[in-house]
């Protein structure tokens, strides 16, 4: 008697596939032995789907989008499941004190690391209130040195006491619970926050700006600046008013190009300007010229060593400034009287052997109100540390 047989699916033998019969054996013996059912297995062991399943299956064996689209979400779904974990479960880890060291660099963000919420609130704010400090002009009872150097200062303690702080307290936390913030996108949303706050303050607050700096390359200043030093100066509001002799003023000049200059006022408007034998004559006067007994020596942007003979020049109103001078050759030595127009300042340098002078002086004679934009203060950094401090405008 020949059995009928019913075809296996190749590389299947569970009784899945046969929910409506028992699940069929091959007998033991020789090839072509006949297919015998087996006897009934119990239903607590392959419970047979429902049909609503098997359809499901075959829709999801048939339909390659649909098995392609599930499988990119198993990731999503693998990774939200930890998350939850990590939400729900207590996970100790050893805070490691370089980690938050050099998260601290980055806004403080080593609090966050270190699971100090409160701490990091009152970091920001102070961040905040030294950068609106640093950008508004001083009070008229301080001196513009004493409040840069005290907002400096202040920085620079609260910048080491957090440093310190994180590295203290990532040994004294050797057994810390994750809380649910210590995720890598809150540090990524953090930092981005912060800087773009950071560089919407300083683009709102830049044409506001009342105390920028400026670096000295060059030596037409010496001595009174030389390269290596960086100032301070005053932005002005508008047309820089209240300007006297001897002030020290910022400015450029387009018919020279688009350089910022930094030179000494010497004469105002409607005064008459000459030099007579290297000395400036103000209004028929000659300055006051004193030769100081000690030379000025001083290395120059091509990192020269120079030495210049120094004196004292004082103007009519008392106040007095140092300037160089080297030899008769290449100075100023004979000008024509010039009489400073109406809205124009007649400038130099505290070098008179500068040759930028005997161009600015020849090519554009006085300095038009409108492109003066800042009066320097005092000098905030130096190479030479002596220098850091030092008044421009006594």
């Amino acid at each position: 008697m020949r059995h009928s047989k019913e075809k296996i699916p190749r590389g299947s033998t569970s009784p899945l596939w046969f929910p409506h019969r028992a699940a069929l054996v091959r007998d033991d013996g020789m090839r072509g032995s006949a297919i015998t059912p087996s006897p009934q297995l119990p239903t607590d062991v392959f419970p047979a789907p429902s049909r609503d399943l098997e359809r499901l299956l075959m829709f999801y064996r048939s339909n390659y989008l649909v098995k392609s689209m599930l499988t990119a979400l198993l990731p999503v779904i693998a990774v939200s499941l930890c998350f939850k974990r990590v939400e729900t479960a207590v996970v100790i880890k050893e805070r490691k004190w370089w980690v938050a060291l050099l998260l601290q660099f980055y806004f403080g963000s080593g609090y966050i690391y270190l699971g100090r919420p409160v701490r990091l609130a009152a970091y920001v704010v102070f961040l905040i209130f030294s950068a609106v400090a640093g950008l508004l002009p001083p009070p008229d009872f301080v001196e513009v040195r004493i409040y840069t150097f005290g907002i400096s200062a202040a920085m620079m303690l609260v910048s080491v006491f957090v440093l310190v702080d994180a590295i203290r307290l990532a040994f004294l936390q050797k057994d810390y619970k994750l809380r649910t913030y210590n995720r890598w996108w809150v540090y990524l949303l953090y930092w981005t926050a912060m800087s773009v706050a950071y560089g919407a303050a300083m683009f709102m607050a830049a044409p506001n700006l009342k105390i920028p700096y400026y670096a000295a390359p060059y030596t037409e200043n010496a001595p009174g600046l030389i390269p290596g030093d960086t100032i301070f100066a005053e932005i002005c509001d508008g047309p820089c008013s209240g300007l006297r002799r001897g002030d020290m003023i910022v400015f450029n000049v387009p018919e020279l190009g688009r350089r910022t200059y930094t030179r000494r006022i010497i004469g105002l408007p409607g005064d008459l300007i000459q030099i007579q034998n290297g000395i400036v004559v103000l209004n028929g006067t000659p300055l006051k010229t004193q030769r100081l007994p000690d030379d000025f020596k001083f290395t120059d942007f091509f990192n020269e060593q120079l030495v210049r003979s120094q004196y004292e020049e004082a103007f009519p109103n008392g106040r007095k400034h140092l300037i160089l001078r080297q030899n008769l050759k290449g100075t100023i030595v004979h000008t024509n009287p010039y009489r400073v127009p109406e809205g124009r300042y007649f400038v130099m340098g505290d070098n008179r052997d500068n040759l930028t002078d005997r161009e600015l002086i020849r090519n554009v004679g006085s300095i038009s109100a409108e492109h003066i934009f800042a009066k320097t203060s005092f000098i905030y950094w130096s190479d030479d540390l002596s220098r850091i401090g030092t008044l421009i405008n006594p």
